[in-house]
């Protein structure tokens, strides 16, 4: 699943570049910058970069609210209004708040793999 996210960032890379080249003028440096979100992420999940900072459970893939079968998902209810999603006792060691999103820790995460580079957007 990563090889079209890795296609794509090469086709970004370069019409960025070439946008910048067409939009520069004397006064003016690049207008276009890319903040490398798969980059971020892959780093965040990596055990190591954790050390002292943040920490996920050992499955930091693994979703905090989920479906209570295959047929729901977080946040699902019956046709009652009753609950078919539970949510994971330590949302905070979740990297991951259902299947796709990210949950408030697991943002932190990718911010701080960021950080170093926000710079390049107030030049």
């Amino acid at each position: 699943m990563n090889s079209p996210s890795k296609f794509h960032n090469q086709i970004l890379k370069r019409e960025v570049k070439r946008l910048n080249k067409e939009s520069r003028n004397i006064h003016q440096k690049s207008a276009f910058v890319i903040l490398n979100l798969y980059k971020s992420f892959w780093s965040s999940l990596k055990k190591e970069h954790h050390k002292g900072r943040l920490k996920f459970k050992k499955n930091a893939l693994k979703p905090c609210c989920v479906g209570l079968s295959s047929e729901y998902s977080c946040a699902s209810v019956d046709d009652k209004g009753e609950n078919k999603y539970s949510v994971c006792k330590h949302p905070e060691l979740s990297f991951f708040w259902d299947t796709v999103h990210p949950s408030q820790s697991g943002w932190h995460a990718v911010y701080l793999s960021l950080r170093s580079s926000l710079h390049r957007l107030y030049k």
